[in-house]
Order: structure tokens, then C-alpha cells, then sequence
């Protein structure tokens, strides 16, 4: 259970988490969640239900890393996008727990479902991809699933190797190229699908910066790094 006044480590912040009966934004409309980076506060409802809980701080986290992260400087996304990806990343750990135990556990996954879609994937090195391009009988595979190359601080493009995620909702496999085997990559390249793809689902595409692949990637690294460090919300985000 996440105590009251437990501090969660957002980018190079801690917060303190409080639960409060009555909460209002700075219009004094009623909110179920506020997080504040100059006192450092993120206050949840009291007595929310787990499943909104969950969508609720995930909401405010991703806010935090927003805004208080100098990752990202003056960049702000539409709400609809943030309450889109609370919803979404909510739903996904509900629907895929083995993700969180990828923390505790050295355990692989080779799927994760995203509303009612199905996305498989697999892991394989630079120089078997472009092996399997050079056959004509894959060549058209890659039409079918998409393909992310994030390797270390450049997405890797080819205009044969590399297509675009807008559609990745639809696609049903994903091949991971070049992903060091460090936990901490596959776990990385898992989170940037699932903002890729909770983006589509939700439809809020539009919204983001889709050309910018580098927000998705840095984004899909600090929420890795948010439930890394915070295992008390881990266990809270898996009852």
C-alpha cells in the first residue's frame, strides 16, 4: 500500500504523496488528482476505487515528468493527450501485470494486449535484420508489423527498414532491433510501444508530436525510470 506522505521520485524530484477528502485545481474546479512542483505535493482523492486510483496517479505522474523534468523544457501536451495516457498505461498494467514484475523479476514477454488488440514481438540484432531485408520472402513481412529500432540515442531510420508507428495499433507484431539485453532497454522499448499504441487507441495522435520520435523515446525511458524507483507505487499499481 502507498502510505500517505511517501515520497515518489519523479525525474530528479520527490514528491510527497497525500490523500485528501476535497481537492481543487487553481480554478477551484473539483479534481480527482493535483500534482504541485513548487510545494512538491501530488494529493490523490481519498476512497477512490483501485482501478481509478491507478488511472489517476499515472496521470499525475506523467504531468510531473512533463513539467518538472529538464528533459523536456517548455514542452506541454493537450490534456486530452495526458488523460488519454493515464487511462491508457492504466489499462495496459491491468490488462499485462507481468510488465511490473519485470522490475522484481528476470522474467522475458514476448506480447502485451492494449484494449482489444494483441501486439506480439521479438528481439533481434541489426545485422539479422538487414540479413532478413536482403530476402525478398520477408521483405514483405514488414508491411504487416511494424518495426521499432530505438538502439542507444538515435532512432535507426532506412527508407527499406523503418515504418512509421501512426498505425501501430493495427499491426499485429513488432521486431525490436538492436535493444541492448539490459532490463532496463526492454522495458524502455515495451513502454514506447505502449505510448505509441495507447496514443492510437485513444485516438490523440493528432495531439502529439508525432513527427518528434525522440519525445516518444524519452518519455517511454522516464516513466521506466518513475517505476523503477518508486516500488511502493509498483506494488500499489499491481493490488
Amino acid at each position: 500500500m502507498l502510505r500517505l506522505k511517501e515520497k515518489i521520485l519523479i525525474g530528479n524530484k520527490e514528491y510527497t504523496y497525500i490523500e485528501e477528502e476535497k481537492l481543487n485545481d487553481e480554478s477551484s474546479h473539483r479534481v480527482q488528482g493535483r500534482i504541485n512542483s513548487k510545494d512538491q505535493t501530488l494529493k490523490i482523492l481519498s476512497n477512490l476505487q483501485q482501478d481509478k486510483w491507478n488511472e489517476i496517479i499515472l496521470h499525475e505522474i506523467i504531468h510531473g515528468i512533463e513539467r518538472d523534468t529538464s528533459y523536456f523544457g517548455e514542452l506541454f501536451f493537450e490534456e486530452d493527450v495526458i488523460r488519454a495516457w493515464g487511462k491508457g498505461l492504466a489499462m495496459v498494467l491491468k490488462q499485462n501485470p507481468q510488465i511490473l514484475d519485470m522490475f522484481d523479476r528476470d522474467i522475458e514477454i514476448n506480447s502485451i494486449h492494449v484494449g482489444c488488440y494483441e501486439h506480439s514481438f521479438e528481439y533481434i540484432s541489426k545485422d539479422e535484420y538487414k540479413s532478413m531485408m536482403r530476402q525478398k520472402e520477408y521483405k514483405g513481412m514488414f508491411e504487416q508489423f511494424g518495426v521499432i529500432i530505438p538502439g542507444y540515442n538515435n532512432v535507426y531510420h532506412s527508407e527499406d527498414a523503418y515504418f512509421d508507428l501512426l498505425m501501430s495499433y493495427t499491426y499485429s507484431k513488432f521486431i525490436f532491433v538492436d535493444i541492448p539485453e539490459e532490463k532496463n532497454w526492454r522495458i524502455t522499448g515495451i513502454m514506447y510501444l505502449i505510448f505509441h499504441a495507447i496514443s492510437n487507441y485513444f485516438d490523440v495522435m493528432n495531439y502529439v508530436m508525432v513527427n518528434d520520435e525522440l519525445t516518444f523515446r524519452k518519455f517511454s525511458y522516464l516513466m521506466y525510470q518513475v517505476l523503477r524507483d518508486n516500488e511502493e507505487l509498483r506494488n500499489k499499481l499491481k493490488a
